[in-house]
């Protein structure tokens, strides 16, 4: 399973996935084998949390998107 949390053996697949997106993990650092009913449950929890957070993806470039510090209020790719 995956590190990133102590609680995350307690919580849904789903909830687990939408937890990811907020440490800002890339999708394809599913925890669970694409045989594994869980696959799927996780990726569900992480794109909904994705499409609830307009500014924080990049879709071209299918990564974070980070505010650039050098900058004021300009964005940049977070590639992870």
């Amino acid at each position: 399973m995956c590190a990133t949390s102590e609680n995350h053996e307690a919580m849904l697949p789903y909830d687990v996935g939408a937890t990811d997106y907020g440490l800002k993990k890339h999708w394809r650092e599913n925890p669970y084998t694409e045989s594994d009913w869980r696959h799927d449950e996780w990726q569900l929890g992480w794109a909904h949390r994705r499409e609830s957070d307009a500014d924080g993806w990049d879709y071209a470039t299918d990564t974070f998107v980070t505010l650039d510090p050098r900058s004021s209020g300009s964005v940049s790719a977070n590639s992870r």
